[in-house]
């Protein structure tokens, strides 16, 4: 017994034929139909269930009756560098109940024919052999010479009572051995194996099987088609699945203890998969759905489930795959995972699942052991082993290819959606980028302009500065020519002279040349200075009285206080105390 009551997308296997609900009738109409034909064509769209048909109905129902020796063979995609081959796969798992001991052995020389090997099986058993091959359309995806071999295998084993290669054989040990069997046991060896070959392939491979229409003849005409679930059937398993209680009340068979679907619950879930009576229901669809309400009933650790714990129905079917994949922690590693189950084990072309080697799914989306055995633990992918030891992986199941395409379908959207929404942030960010650069060249344009008002202002300062000691030196010109026309002037006309020289003073009065020409002209004019320039003193200061008719001429050695006349009127020495005595009468 599995550890959940559903299955999800996994298949049920023999050891599940107590909760395989309401498939019985399926399950014989199978088993009668393979007693009209050698050859019975079980066939089914993706997800009806056809390998948990096989599996948990058809092979249990066989090995009740011990008239009957089944086997059951799974194709699995072909690996290209592998060396096992389309029939290895089939012969080892016929070989596992190999008798040891055949009357055949002694008769000829063994192999690994799929004739001798079930010759070998009948005639040691006598029972009707079962030869059950699921997932039948993988066969198309091995080279062709495989596909020719197992093309006369199956023609052999079908309508041959001994193989051409094994005729003269039996011939020979039969004349030299007349008495080593007897009428009957000679019969047996004639007949042709009492084997029922059953096949299951998907619906839209069903075209496949006209390769073998030139051996084996009419193989598609004895035909059962797996009918999808009824409103009844959906219910019931819903019903008896989630109550199951295990044989001899050993409840731990399950994670979950029984529980009880509500009947609005039910009708709700029926009317979703339905959708109002308008499509028929997938077996699969039940098993996702139930998936999740065994989940919502361990958490809650509810005995009965009711609308009131599901948020919605539809989010239950079309995120399922989303459920578990959003499981994975890393997000890095959780992306890888979508990628490369989107990208690599899907052909969109065919909807058909595609294998790919563990090594270089590793390799090119950089997946982890740990995210690899997530994905295989909560049955999204399988992976299987060749003689080397080599892992491949595939998807668990062909129902999820439509939830895998709309994942991916809406995974591409938001990338494109995330990659304009980064376009226009790098967009905006190049806009802003250009207005900083454009706010720093203005910048730069405005300082430059400073630059260059500063310097021209400069410049014009200069000019300024440049003008006015032109201007100023024009000034000393002019006033140096009138003085020099001055000095020329005083001792022939001393009037000309002194207005030359005042003419000069009044141009520039601090040309040095124009004072002393005023100054000589001024003395040369007034008597008073030119007596006073009779002194012959170097006067360091002349001083006025106050009423203006007496100065004090004050030289190196003496003082001198002379009239307005030029009079000489005292004449002493540098006297402290004199000069106090005189200041008060000259008021100085």
């Amino acid at each position: 017994m599995r550890e959940y009551r559903f299955i999800g997308l996994d298949s049920f296997t023999e050891q599940d034929k107590e909760i395989f609900f309401e498939r019985d009738s399926v399950v014989e109409q199978i088993f009668k139909t393979s007693f009209f034909e050698n050859i019975t064509v079980v066939h089914a769209n993706t997800g009806a269930g056809k390998t948990s048909l096989l599996k948990a109905g058809l092979l249990p129902k066989l090995k009740q009756n011990n008239e009957y020796e089944p086997f059951l063979v799974k194709i699995d995609n072909f690996i290209n560098n592998t060396e096992r081959s389309l029939l290895d796969l089939i012969t080892e798992k016929v070989k596992k109940n190999y008798p040891k001991n055949s009357f055949l052995d002694k008769i000829l020389t063994p192999d690994d024919s799929l004739w001798y090997l079930f010759k070998r099986i009948e005639s040691t058993e006598n029972k009707v052999v079962f030869l059950i091959i699921d997932q039948f359309e993988n066969i198309f995806s091995y080279p062709e010479s495989q596909r020719l071999q197992i093309k006369n295998e199956l023609y052999e084993l079908i309508y041959e009572q001994i193989p051409v290669r094994f005729r003269a054989e039996v011939n020979e040990f039969l004349t030299e051995n007349p008495n080593i069997l007897t009428e009957k046991g000679i019969k047996k060896l004639y007949e042709k194996i009492n084997i029922r070959l059953i096949i299951s392939i998907r619906q839209d491979k069903l075209n496949m099987l006209d390769f073998f229409n030139d051996k084996i003849h009419k193989i598609s005409e004895n035909k059962v088609e797996i009918p999808q679930l009824t409103i009844e059937q959906a219910s019931t398993i819903l019903k008896k699945t989630s109550s199951f209680v295990p044989k001899y009340n050993i409840d731990d068979k399950f994670v979950s203890q029984p529980f009880i679907v509500s009947h609005k619950l039910t009708e709700e879930i029926i009317e979703f998969l339905t959708k109002n009576n308008s499509k028929k229901i997938e077996a699969y669809q039940v098993q996702i759905i139930g998936a999740e309400l065994e989940k919502i009933a361990t958490e809650n650790k509810s005995k009965v489930v009711d609308s009131s714990l599901i948020s919605e129905i539809s989010i239950i079917y079309k995120s399922y795959y989303e459920s578990i994949i959003e499981k994975i922690q890393n997000s890095r590693q959780e992306i890888s995972a979508r990628k490369f189950i989107e990208n690599e084990l899907i052909f969109e072309y065919e909807n058909r699942k595609l294998t790919i080697y563990e090594g270089l799914a590793k390799q090119k989306y950089e997946l982890e052991d740990s995210t690899i055995d997530f994905l295989i633990e909560n049955q999204l992918i399988v992976a299987t082993q060749n003689e080397n030891h080599d892992r491949y992986l595939e998807l668990s199941h062909d129902a999820l290819i439509t939830p895998v395409l709309l994942a991916k379908e809406k995974r591409i959207h938001h990338e494109i959606r995330v990659e304009e929404e980064l376009k226009k942030k790098k967009e905006l960010e190049n806009a802003k980028k250009l207005q900083e650069e454009k706010t720093i060249r203005n910048r730069k344009i405005a300082i430059v302009f400073s630059v260059l008002f500063v310097f021209a202002l400069a410049l014009g300062i200069f000019a300024f500065w440049q003008r006015n000691n032109a201007i100023k030196s024009e000034k000393i010109a002019n006033s140096t020519m009138y003085a020099s026309y001055s000095f020329h002037f005083l001792e022939t006309n001393p009037t000309l002279g002194y207005r030359l020289a005042e003419q000069s003073y009044s141009i520039d009065n601090e040309n040095i040349i124009a004072q002393k020409a005023f100054f000589c002209s001024f003395y040369k004019t007034n008597v008073f200075y030119q007596n006073l320039a009779e002194f012959g003193y170097d006067i360091d200061k002349a001083i006025f009285s106050t009423n203006g008719e007496m100065l004090l001429l004050i030289t190196d050695k003496n003082y001198i206080i002379i009239s307005k006349s030029g009079r000489k009127i005292h004449e002493s020495s540098k006297d402290r105390v004199y000069r106090l005595l005189l200041l008060p009468i000259i008021n100085i």
